[in-house]
């Protein structure tokens, strides 16, 4: 009997000791978990945000020239004036019938007032005038010189035919282009979409082989609308 009671005494002591070792594992385990590094949790992403687009505001285009810009149908009310040039503001309109290059001068601080950019359309009257080509490309580079001065970049318009000097046209349309070159002054041709090719309109776009017709006035609207947005951003 006593021998039974001692056998199983010393089974519970066994078994408790079974019973504190194991819960000492358990905490040690539980201890070491606390310890030791997990997964590292994902960071969530950051999301960038989209940039916004600059929007460049139109650049205002003005004009000081002859009668070529001032006809109800010209042009320059097609390309500039009724704002159908995307990129392009209506800037000053400064257009004098009848006048040449020299008397253009006068309008000079009125075609800048709005900075930017200044066509400069300018010298059928010369040469219908009978003055040469050579001295009316000088009148031409002191105007695009009195527009830079004043903060502004001239634009150099080719002269349109002139069915009455065709032969100056092509002249004084080649120094134009030499001279602007020289300058780093952008040009706009306005002469190519109208001649018969030999300095002369088309008989088609012209009522006075001087000015253009509605027609005539439609396809130089196009050109300018086509031509100025790549010349003033390259310049600007």
């Amino acid at each position: 009997m006593l021998k039974a009671l001692a056998v199983a005494a010393a089974l519970g002591v066994v078994t408790l000791a079974v019973v504190v070792v194991a819960a000492q594992q358990s905490t040690s385990q539980a201890e070491t978990q606390e310890l030791s590094p997990t997964a590292t949790p994902t960071a969530a992403p950051i999301s960038t945000p989209e940039p916004t687009p600059i929007v460049s505001a139109p650049v205002p285009v003005s004009v000081l020239g002859d009668s070529h810009a001032s006809e109800i149908h010209s042009w320059w009310r097609l390309a500039v004036w009724d704002a159908t040039t995307p990129g392009i503001a209506r800037g000053a309109f400064a257009s004098q019938p009848g006048a040449s290059a020299l008397a253009l001068t006068e309008r000079i601080d009125e075609a800048t007032a709005h900075g930017g950019f200044v066509i400069v359309q300018a010298g059928t009257n010369n040469l219908l005038g009978d003055q040469a080509p050579s001295a009316t490309v000088t009148e031409l580079e002191d105007l695009w010189a009195a527009i830079r001065a004043r903060g502004a970049q001239p634009i150099a318009a080719l002269v349109p035919p002139s069915t009455p000097r065709p032969e100056a046209v092509i002249e004084l349309n080649e120094l134009i282009r030499q001279s602007a070159a020289f300058r780093a002054i952008p040009v706009l041709d306005l002469y190519s979409v109208v001649t018969a090719g030999d300095g002369s309109w088309a008989p088609t776009l012209t009522a006075d082989g001087t000015h253009a017709n509605q027609a005539g006035a439609l396809l130089m609207g196009q050109a300018a609308s086509e031509q100025l947005p790549g010349l003033v951003l390259n310049q600007g």
